[in-house]
């Protein structure tokens, strides 16, 4: 969420990941608490880094933190590994990596859906202007979210309240409005690269080249080959027309 008036005054609200995990020192570290939360920590983690302090002279002071190795796979999405791989094993680990995070998709609950949806809708918000990479993935995942979301209303809007037994008796109202914002999702993501990155014919190049979208196209329109379609085909079948009053 974003920071309170006072939060913002005292708490840094970026960090970036240090160079060089031999030679740097960082700055901020990651503990996870009893309960499972998880918080980012300003100091040392290790003795021999020596005493953690910051010069007080009234200049800004650049903190970086070092996520490890469980980081791996996001440097590798970002083109930017610490490890030297085979173009080969590079594209191997981020298509596993791939089918288990579109896996994972398909198991969330209703209320998973709408924390989705309150988490990443600020991404279209924000301003800045987000990296091809990024943009690309975030049309493919919010189209994923449609689907599921389409799919657990199917399931379950015909259930009353007291026989409900999807995510605490989510109410059939929820899960119809549930539908609505993910398509207003994909029309947000695809206007957000409208405006930074060009048309729809080249949104339907550059996806070409994203194993995620494009598994996730032939996945869903089985019936029109995205290396096919034509620019307008295109569109129509991602770009949901219907997201007014949400």
């Amino acid at each position: 969420g974003e920071l309170h008036l006072v939060a913002r005054k005292h708490v840094p609200s970026f960090v970036n990941e240090i160079n060089d995990p031999n030679h740097d020192t960082p700055s901020v570290h990651a503990k996870i608490d009893p309960e499972g939360s998880l918080h980012y920590l300003l100091g040392h983690t290790h003795v021999a880094d020596g005493d953690f302090c910051f010069v007080a002279d009234g200049q800004e002071e650049e903190i970086f933190i070092d996520y490890g190795e469980s980081y791996e796979l996001v440097r590798l999405r970002e083109g930017y590994p610490r490890k030297i791989l085979s173009q080969i094993e590079t594209r191997r680990l981020l298509q596993n990596d791939e089918r288990g995070y579109v896996k994972e998709l398909e198991t969330f609950t209703a209320n998973e859906v709408e924390h989705f949806i309150k988490t990443f809708r600020p991404m279209f918000s924000c301003g800045r202007q987000p990296s091809k990479s990024v943009l690309l993935r975030a049309i493919a995942v919010c189209i994923l979210m449609r689907r599921r979301a389409t799919a657990i209303y199917e399931q379950f809007h015909d259930l009353g309240d007291d026989e409900s037994i999807c995510d605490n008796g989510v109410r059939q109202l929820d899960l119809d409005l549930l539908v609505k914002k993910c398509k207003q999702m994909i029309a947000l993501a695809c206007d957000t690269w409208l405006n930074w990155h060009g048309t729809f014919s080249e949104l339907q190049q550059d996806a070409l080249q994203s194993d995620l979208f494009r598994n996730t196209f032939s996945e869903i329109y089985p019936q029109t080959p995205m290396e096919t379609a034509s620019p307008d085909e295109f569109r129509d079948l991602i770009y949901p027309e219907d997201t007014a009053d949400v």
